[in-house]
């Protein structure tokens, strides 16, 4: 991926402005509190850079693939994929590590890694992404 689109994801990431969920880029919990997977953080930061998205949700923007028109809210749209330059919507690189943390969507939603973790990860691998 572009070096300088994962410096400001892995800034993002640890800078706390973002509350950590699983499973889907964007939702909202039973308290009302507005949480994102680690992708979700990077679609974020591309409507910030001016990427426009199509759909909305709690009022946040939700960039997202889609199949037949049916909006996956768990998978990032080729729109953001190309903005950051990666090679796949899951963030995946080659495998030198466990396959359950294979990707940045597997290290947050199946290996419950925190942000600060996922963001040394980025910037580890982030050409390869």
């Amino acid at each position: 991926m572009k070096l300088d689109i994962a410096n400001k994801w892995a800034i993002a990431l640890q800078s706390g402005q973002y509350k950590q969920g699983y499973g889907l880029l964007i939702q909202r919990d039973k308290a009302g509190t507005v949480r994102y997977c680690a992708t979700g953080v990077l679609a974020s930061l591309a409507e910030k850079e001016g990427l426009t998205a199509e759909v909305r949700r709690y009022g946040e923007t939700y960039f997202m693939d889609t199949i037949n028109d049916v909006p996956l809210y768990a998978t990032l749209s080729p729109a953001v994929r190309e903005w950051a330059g990666m090679q796949s919507y899951t963030g995946m690189q080659p495998y030198t590590i466990t396959s359950a943390e294979a990707s940045v969507i597997s290290m947050n939603d199946t290996g419950r890694r925190d942000f600060h973790e996922i963001a040394e990860y980025i910037l580890a691998n982030a050409e390869a992404l």
